[in-house]
């Protein structure tokens, strides 16, 4: 008995501490909590991620990853971490894929991007870029090698949903020419 209220104790605290950093990051809303003016400060000294934390914005670009062997582009994206083959998310290594692409792009400048059109498939912006920008591959798996087409995609804006049957467009494209060594 005396375990179960410590546990009910503790949930009901971890509650109040999450409602209290919630209301704190989300901005001004018809919500007010007790002593929230107070405690404000505190928990944006304390937590000054916010919920942010725990998100990631829905807007931000998705880069896609493809092979650029022989001229010709193929997907070559690392499936969903969530499936059976990845062990439902146990097994990380699905994601290794993400942070090689973006440690790829440390030092490489927003110059080296070609622009996407909106009307563009991620294959049509990848055709358009001209020449290939030289990095090389540290990383301890070494997925990506050879020539790699990246294409950052953004979200279709909500205003436009019922006009574009996809969820995300290309934006940005390079093509990187990768050295694993």
């Amino acid at each position: 008995m005396k375990a179960r209220l410590t546990g009910i104790v503790c949930a009901v605290l971890f509650g109040v501490f999450g409602l209290y950093v919630f209301q704190a990051s989300v901005g001004p809303n018809i919500l007010r909590l007790p002593g929230q003016s107070t405690v404000k400060p505190i928990i944006n000294t304390v937590m000054p991620e916010g919920w942010a934390f725990f998100t990631k914005p829905a807007d931000s670009s998705v880069v896609t990853v493809f092979d650029a062997e022989g001229g010709d582009f193929s997907e070559v994206t690392s499936p969903s971490n969530a499936e059976p083959q990845w062990l439902f998310g146990l097994n990380r290594e699905s994601r290794y894929q993400a942070f090689e692409s973006a440690s790829l792009l440390m030092g490489v400048g927003q110059e080296s991007w070609t622009p996407c059109d909106e009307t563009e498939t991620n294959l049509e912006c990848l055709e358009r870029v001209e020449g290939r920008t030289a990095v090389t591959n540290g990383g301890n798996l070494k997925t990506l090698c050879g020539d790699v087409g990246l294409v950052a995609e953004g979200v279709v804006p909500w205003s436009y949903r019922d006009f574009s049957d996809t969820v995300r467009i290309p934006r940005e494209a390079i093509v990187l020419e990768v050295t694993c060594g």
